[in-house]
């Protein structure tokens, strides 16, 4: 089978409804002359490959360049062979052609495709037939594109895809569940801290709207005029406080007016104390127990206690 476009259909000859027509013998000659000889060439390099010696007595023609005796003639010339013209249709007697088909039939243009077609309709091949897809010529490993190999690519992505999307929800559990814990801390915190909100939406927001208050206000003042001073009043409470006293001070909240005590001790009478020892300081205009309560769970007493700090002019 010659292949189109091969030189030689393309450089001087056309089709006509019988064959090629020639307008260039010369051209068309040497075209014929040098596919004869990579015919020859191949069949002698296939035959050592095998180890088997091709003797090939006839050349069987077909299709469109039977049309003119001038084709096969030098076909048969140049390759030293036997030349047999073939009408495919009329030598295989299975084939059943409808009236209207025959009338149209052109064995010049359609015996290529039919001679396709039969071989494609068989079944079973024999041993002298010349595949040029099995062999020395068959597929390598080379050819990756086949179904086996995609559908194995196509499994191990799946695999792989399956693998990530594991592996990142176990993350995101993981991460989601840090999170919770995080949101959960924060919030105890503003609730610690500002114990005046009652609502709490977004501890980290909410708290950083809470700490711009403060700095633009006055009670962010660390240092009072006169006596007030912050780190006076932290050593009167500390001196007066007795060490004898089990004591644990949760919140202390120093403004311009009074001084906020939250914490925890192990006996009422403890507060009292606390109390009494801090009333007689003259910074404090009043020492008030604003609350003590027994926590059973822990078994303590939580108390808290307002200092009312002396006006100074």
């Amino acid at each position: 089978r010659i292949a189109y476009p091969e030189q030689v259909f393309t450089d001087s000859p056309v089709a006509r409804k019988k064959g090629l027509a020639v307008f260039d013998p010369e051209t068309t000659r040497a075209g014929i002359a040098r596919v004869c000889n990579i015919i020859k060439s191949s069949l002698n390099y296939y035959g050592q490959e095998r180890g088997v010696a091709y003797d090939v007595k006839t050349a069987v023609l077909s299709g469109c360049i039977i049309g003119e005796n001038w084709w096969y003639e030098l076909i048969g010339k140049e390759l030293g062979l036997k030349v047999v013209v073939k009408n495919l249709q009329e030598e295989q007697p299975k084939i059943r052609l409808s009236q209207a088909v025959q009338e149209q039939w052109n064995p010049y243009l359609y015996d290529a495709a039919l001679a396709l077609a039969l071989t494609g309709l068989k079944k079973k091949k024999t041993a002298a037939d010349l595949n040029f897809l099995q062999g020395e010529f068959a597929p390598g490993p080379q050819q990756f594109l086949t179904k086996r190999s995609l559908l194995a690519a196509a499994t191990a992505f799946s695999l792989l895809c399956a693998a990530i999307i594991g592996f990142l929800w176990g993350d995101y559990r993981v991460l989601d569940n840090r999170s919770s814990k995080l949101m959960a801390e924060m919030k105890t915190v503003f609730k610690q801290t500002f114990p005046e909100v009652t609502t709490i939406r977004d501890p980290y927001v909410q708290m950083q709207s809470k700490l711009k208050e403060v700095k633009t206000s006055d009670v962010s003042i660390p240092l009072f005029s006169g006596e007030k001073r912050v780190l006076n009043i932290l050593a009167d409470i500390s001196e007066r406080v007795p060490e004898n006293i089990s004591l644990h001070v949760s919140r202390l909240v120093i403004d311009q007016e009074s001084v906020q005590v939250k914490g925890t001790t192990d006996a009422f009478n403890n507060v009292d104390v606390i109390k009494n020892k801090l009333s007689v300081s003259s910074r404090y205009a009043e020492v008030k127990i604003v609350s003590a309560t027994a926590d059973k769970k822990k078994g303590s007493i939580r108390f808290e206690i307002r200092l009312q700090l002396v006006e100074t002019s």
